[in-house]
């Protein structure tokens, strides 16, 4: 399995190995910007690494969907930050 070298990646995957979490709320946590959050997780959903496992919807009809590391990808190790 490849490394992932990018800072930012790391960080998603590191937050989503707790719990579920929406883009906005990685963004927020992890100080990453909000396009770059968006990129990422889209990539690393394409790549079969996280899932969407939620979608809510706002009082204004806005989507607020939430992913976690896939099951399906149990190889996947994600180390503390340092």
């Amino acid at each position: 399995m490849p490394k992932i070298r990018d800072d930012y990646t790391k960080r998603i995957l590191a937050g989503l190995s707790t719990s579920p979490k929406c883009p906005r709320e990685l963004s927020r946590i992890f100080d990453i910007p909000i396009a770059i959050c968006y990129e990422r997780i889209r990539m690393l959903e394409s790549r079969g690494i996280i899932e969407k496992v939620l979608t809510l919807f706002t009082q204004t009809g806005k989507a607020l969907r939430f992913y976690k590391i896939s099951c399906r990808r149990r190889q996947l190790i994600v180390q503390p930050l340092t």
